[in-house]
C-alpha cells in the first residue's frame, strides 16, 4: 500500500491561546478568511482551564491543528508552535487579534518579489474589546533600513504582525521566555539586526485592545524593557549609540500616556508624573505633548476619578481621518534619507534626523582629480546624481538634504506635501528658495516651483529621470558654473511629472554665503521665509557670529518680510496663474493662510 505524504504549507499561522474561549473563533476565523489558502493553523493551547481547545475542535478545517501543553506563557507558546510547524513561512497571531482578508497574500508577494528580504510587515489598528476603531499605529514605510527604528520602539505595534522566513528564525534564539511582556519587541530588534525587512504599507492587523490587560501592566513591562534596551545597544555598532536617550525618552513618555489612559485612582497621576519627569530626563519631551500630559494629571488630581476618566476617555479617542493618506507622516513615507556633504561633518544633521525617525545615509563627493577643475556648481550637480541613482532604486520617496540643512524640531510627524496616491509626482521641495505656486490640488497640496535643492523629496521615478537630466546640462553648459537647479522644474514637467512645494519650510538653509554664485550675479545667499517651528540646532552661519541669537533674530525677520513682499508684488503666486485658474480662490487662500497659519 502506497503511503500518501501531505504536501507542506507554504505558511504556518501559530496561534498561541490561553482562556480565550471569547475571541479565538473570531481570530481563526479571519485567517479561514484569507485570499491565501496554503497554511496551516498551528493553535498552541497554553494550559487553557476554559473551552478554548472546545471551540477550536469545532471549527471544521483540516487546516488547523491544536497542540496542547501545560501552560509556559506566550514566548515559550510561540516557540512550541515554531518546533511543531510545518510551513516555510512562519507567521504569528494572538488568540484575540485579527487580519484582514488580503494580510498573508500581500506579506507572501512582498516577499517573493524582494528575494533578498526574509521579513514582511504591514500597519496596525489599534481597536477596542468590541473590534471598534481606536486609533492607527505606526506605518513605517522605511523597509530598507528599520532597525534603528525598532531600537528606538517597537514600531511594528504588535506580535500579530510579521511574516517570516523559516531559514531566518532557524538562525536566531527564538522568543526569549524571559520577557513576556515584551518579547515580540526583542524578537523583532534581533530580527532586523541580521536580515532585511519589507514593507506592505497597509494596515492589516487588528490589534485589541482590553481595558485592565496584561498590556497594561507597566511594572512588569518596564522591568523587561529595561533590559530588552541594555542588551539591544550592547550589540548595536556604534553609529547608533546616540539613539539610546531616545529609547528612554520615548518608553516613558508611553508609559505617562498608559498610566492615564484608564486611571483608577489619584496616585495613578503621581506615576504619570513620574514617568514624565523620567522621560524629560532622557530626552526632553515635545512642549505640546508634555502639556497634553501634564493637563489630564491635573484632571486626575482635582476631579473625581470617574469623571476624569471620562474626560480623558472623550479627549483621547482620535479621528480615524487623522491617519488617512492626506496627512502621512513625512518619517512614515520616506525610504531613506540622504545627506550630501563634501568634507564637512554631518553629525549634528545625522542625530537630528535620526532622532526625527529617519534612516539616514552620507553621500559624500567623490575624490575624483578631475573634478578639481570643474565649477562647484558642477560637482554640486555630480553630488545630487548619487543620491538620485540611489533614490531610483528604493521602493518609496527619498528625502535628499544638503549638509547645510537644519531640520525643525518635529519634522518627521509633519505631513507629505504631496499625495502619495498620485502617480505622476517627480518631486517636492520640504526647503524652498523664491518659490511659485502654480495650483492647490483638492487634497490641499500646492504644486510649484522652488529654485535651490537644500532640502527634497523624489520619487523614485522622478530620481530616474533626473540621472538623464545630469547629461543635458553638462551637454549644454559643460563643467562650468550653471544654476542647475532652477531648471530642474520644467526639466520634469518636460517628461510629465508634476512637482510640490511645501506650505511652509521644514527646515533651513544653514550654510555661508556662496561666492560662486555671487560672482556669477547671484545672491550669495537665501533662506526660509516661513517655518513649521524651531530649529533642531543652532545654524552654521551663525558659528562665527558675537551675538547668534540677534543674529538670527535679523536674518529670520528679513526672511519674513521678504516673503511677505514676494506675494504683494506677485511673484509667490503670479496676477497671471490666478487669472487662469479655474480656482482662484483656492489659490488665494493657500496662499493667504501660509503667512498667518501654522498649517493649511
Amino acid at each position: 500500500m502506497t503511503q500518501t505524504i501531505e504536501p507542506s504549507p507554504i505558511i504556518s499561522v501559530i496561534i498561541p491561546a490561553y482562556n480565550s474561549e471569547k475571541t479565538i473563533r473570531e481570530t481563526i476565523g479571519s485567517v479561514l478568511n484569507q485570499t491565501f489558502g496554503n497554511f496551516e493553523i498551528v493553535v498552541v493551547d497554553d494550559g487553557a482551564t476554559d473551552s478554548t481547545v472546545a471551540v477550536v475542535q469545532s471549527i471544521p478545517d483540516s487546516r488547523i491543528k491544536v497542540f496542547s501543553y501545560s501552560n509556559g506563557g506566550l514566548p515559550t507558546a510561540r516557540n512550541r508552535g515554531i518546533e511543531v510547524s510545518k510551513g516555510d513561512y512562519l507567521t504569528f497571531l494572538d488568540a484575540d487579534d485579527l487580519w484582514t482578508p488580503d494580510k498573508l497574500e500581500r506579506q507572501w508577494q512582498a516577499l517573493e518579489e524582494h528575494p533578498e528580504a526574509d521579513v514582511a510587515y504591514s500597519w496596525t489598528t489599534f481597536v477596542n474589546q468590541d473590534g471598534q476603531f481606536l486609533y492607527q499605529g505606526s506605518s513605517y514605510g522605511n523597509d530598507s533600513n528599520i532597525y534603528h527604528k525598532l531600537l528606538v520602539k517597537n514600531c511594528l505595534d504588535s506580535g500579530s504582525n510579521l511574516l517570516v522566513r523559516r531559514r531566518a528564525i532557524a538562525q536566531i534564539p527564538h522568543f526569549d521566555p524571559e520577557f513576556p511582556k515584551a518579547a515580540d519587541w526583542d524578537f523583532y530588534i534581533r530580527l532586523a539586526a541580521q536580515f532585511k525587512f519589507v514593507c506592505v504599507p497597509k494596515y492589516q492587523i487588528l490589534y485589541r485592545v482590553h481595558e485592565g490587560s496584561s498590556s497594561f501592566n507597566i511594572p512588569a513591562s518596564e522591568k523587561a524593557c529595561l533590559t530588552i534596551i541594555d542588551r539591544a545597544f550592547k550589540q548595536a555598532p556604534d553609529s547608533l549609540q546616540h539613539l539610546k536617550k531616545y529609547t528612554f525618552g520615548t518608553l516613558y513618555t508611553l508609559y505617562a500616556h498608559r498610566v492615564l489612559a484608564y486611571p483608577s485612582k489619584r496616585s495613578d497621576a503621581i506615576s504619570a508624573f513620574h514617568y514624565l519627569r523620567l522621560a524629560n530626563h532622557h530626552n526632553p519631551v515635545q512642549l505640546q505633548i508634555r502639556l497634553r500630559i501634564l493637563l489630564k494629571i491635573i484632571m486626575v488630581l482635582l476631579l473625581p476619578v470617574p469623571l476624569s476618566k471620562r474626560i480623558i476617555k472623550r479627549l483621547s479617542q482620535r479621528d480615524p481621518r487623522r491617519n488617512s493618506k492626506t496627512n502621512t507622516q513625512l518619517k512614515t513615507a520616506i525610504d531613506k534619507a540622504l545627506i550630501i556633504a563634501y568634507k564637512e561633518s554631518t553629525e549634528q544633521l545625522e542625530e537630528a534626523l535620526t532622532a526625527e525617525g529617519f534612516c539616514c545615509e552620507v553621500v559624500r563627493q567623490q575624490d575624483n582629480p578631475d573634478y578639481q577643475n570643474f565649477a562647484s556648481s558642477h560637482r554640486c550637480l555630480l553630488n545630487h546624481q548619487q543620491a538620485w541613482k540611489k533614490a531610483a532604486q528604493a521602493s518609496h520617496p527619498t528625502l535628499i538634504v544638503e549638509a547645510d540643512f537644519v531640520p525643525v524640531i518635529g519634522m518627521g510627524r509633519l505631513p507629505v506635501p504631496f499625495d502619495l496616491e498620485q502617480k505622476d509626482v517627480g518631486m517636492a521641495w520640504i526647503y524652498t528658495c523664491a518659490p511659485q505656486l502654480y495650483s492647490v490640488t483638492p487634497g490641499g497640496y500646492g504644486e510649484g516651483f522652488s529654485t535651490a535643492l537644500v532640502a527634497y523629496i523624489v520619487t523614485p521615478e522622478g530620481a530616474k529621470s533626473l540621472c538623464d537630466f545630469v547629461d543635458e546640462i553638462t551637454e549644454k553648459y559643460g563643467t562650468g558654473y550653471h544654476t542647475f537647479d532652477s531648471q530642474i522644474d520644467n526639466y520634469l514637467r518636460g517628461k510629465g511629472f508634476k512637482n510640490y512645494i511645501p506650505f511652509r519650510n521644514y527646515g533651513e538653509h544653514g550654510g555661508k554665503s556662496n561666492p560662486e554664485h555671487r560672482r556669477n550675479g547671484m545672491s550669495g545667499i537665501h533662506h526660509a521665509d516661513l517655518l513649521y517651528g524651531k530649529l533642531a540646532f543652532r545654524p552654521p552661519f551663525l558659528v562665527d557670529q558675537s551675538n547668534p541669537q540677534l543674529q538670527f533674530i535679523s536674518i529670520r525677520l528679513k526672511a519674513r518680510l521678504k516673503g511677505i513682499a514676494r506675494l504683494l508684488l506677485g511673484k509667490y503666486l503670479r496676477p497671471a496663474i490666478v487669472l487662469r485658474s479655474s480656482t482662484p480662490f483656492r489659490l488665494v487662500r493657500f496662499a493667504l493662510r501660509r503667512q498667518f497659519r501654522s498649517h493649511p
